[in-house]
């Protein structure tokens, strides 16, 4: 599932957004618990204006990890 993740850490950088949305969640798929895959993702989805979608990505990025700061800025990004 890293391998995956970073294959789509990859594609948000080149800005292929729509690439990295479907590298993050079979990354998720494999493993559900990976709260940084659900903040990339959330990120993919602010890039593609898809404020709900990096909202619930977000809350479940902190329900993994609540200590994780950046899922709260791109949560308060994508309101």
């Amino acid at each position: 599932s890293d391998r995956i993740k970073d294959e789509g850490n990859k594609l948000l950088m080149a800005g292929d957004y729509e690439s990295a949305i479907t590298k993050y969640t079979r990354s998720l798929e494999r493993n559900p618990k990976n709260a940084i895959s659900f903040a990339n993702r959330a990120q993919a989805y602010i890039s593609t204006s898809s404020y709900e979608k990096a909202v619930e990505d977000c809350n479940r990025c902190l329900e993994i990890d609540p200590r994780y700061v950046k899922a709260y800025l791109r949560r308060s990004t994508a309101y």
